[in-house]
């Protein structure tokens, strides 16, 4: 949202698509299973 606000529609379209793909592989969508290092990592890969 913070992208958008500052008028970055490409920048936040692509974080979105990148969360999106990464929760739909089910990392980071239950809590306590996935380690936030690895969640991170896993949305840097996706962009």
């Amino acid at each position: 949202m913070m992208l958008d606000h500052l008028g970055e529609k490409a920048a936040a379209s692509a974080v979105m698509a990148a969360i999106e793909a990464v929760t739909a592989s089910g990392i980071g969508t239950h809590p306590g299973k996935d380690k936030t290092d690895a969640i991170t990592a896993a949305l840097l890969a996706a962009l």
